[in-house]
């Protein structure tokens, strides 16, 4: 096993591997390249140019030290988390490894308003940037007390992962994790409207559930409910090249959807109350599937 671990490593710091490296993982039904902050930002080039070449795209992590901008600039097709985004607009004059008091207070004072927050909008509109905001995630650094009003899938939960959620009492930083957030949804607003493609994601947060409260943090960011919906359907098949599959409810397409007790596109909250699942031809009861994994419906 230790040789086979520094055969990887060892590919991985060397460029002129990655086109046969990419290719390996194509051949076995991989769709993108996702990279981290580890990777050496140096790296991010030469494979970018092995994934585009392969007809893939790259997402993920900015990486330590070269920040949103120059990362797009060298190839990087989609970022992960708005906080990698946000930093580039709030703060565009101090180093991307930044991190404490300087970069909260630049967060705090940045305005989306500006011409140029709308400037550097319009510029990732125009590399074709796809962002996945994550902005769920971020409501987890919050109190359990608020993050419960917030977010009603908590009380749902089994007990092995209702104790990776343990009650937070509130602390002096809460604050600024709250400026945090709203400062994220103001900019993912902001970025809608300049056209940057949003895609919805989750993370690290409530199964099930967090897709649901990502949805409702679009419409809260300026989005139309049709449009939140789209960020999570549509969208992301187009994304992935995978639109005449999936995305829509179409004659040809595979019949995955859900049924919901309301109408989402006059209230988002609505996607909530899942009556029906249907996929792969068949019909589910959600309070089945939910106990099935040790939920409450």
């Amino acid at each position: 096993m230790k040789p086979r671990a520094r055969s990887a490593s060892t590919a991985c710091a060397r460029p002129k591997r990655f086109p046969a490296l990419i290719k390996k993982f194509k051949a076995a039904g991989c769709a993108q390249v996702k990279i981290y902050q580890s990777l050496d930002p140096r790296l991010i080039r030469p494979l970018s140019i092995a994934a585009h070449a392969a007809g893939m795209t790259m997402t993920g992590h900015v990486p330590n030290g070269i920040g949103a901008v120059k990362a797009v600039i060298a190839g990087q097709d989609q970022i992960n988390h708005i906080g990698f985004v946000l930093q580039a607009f709030a703060a565009p004059d101090l180093p991307p490894t930044e991190r404490g008091t300087k970069l909260e207070r630049a967060i705090a004072a940045f305005d989306p308003s500006t011409p140029a927050a709308r400037k550097l909008a319009q510029w990732f509109a125009a590399q074709h940037t796809v962002l996945d905001p994550t902005l769920a995630l971020r409501e987890l650094t919050f109190p359990r007390s608020e993050l419960a009003k917030l977010e009603p899938g908590l009380a749902t939960l089994p007990p092995p992962l209702a104790g990776v959620f343990s009650d937070a009492p509130p602390g002096p930083e809460d604050e600024q994790r709250r400026r945090m957030v709203d400062k994220s949804i103001a900019l993912v607003g902001l970025l809608h409207k300049a056209g940057v493609t949003i895609v919805a994601g989750t993370d690290q947060a409530v199964p099930g559930h967090s897709l649901h409260r990502e949805l409702e943090l679009y419409v809260q960011a300026g989005f139309t409910p049709l449009e939140a919906i789209q960020a999570a359907t549509l969208v992301p098949a187009r994304v992935m090249k995978k639109d005449k599959e999936l995305g829509t409810i179409e004659a040809g397409k595979r019949a995955d959807f859900i049924l919901v007790n309301g109408d989402p596109l006059a209230d988002i909250r609505a996607l909530r109350r899942v009556r029906v699942v249907v996929t792969g031809g068949r019909a589910y009861d959600p309070a089945k599937l939910w106990r099935s994994v040790g939920f409450s419906p």
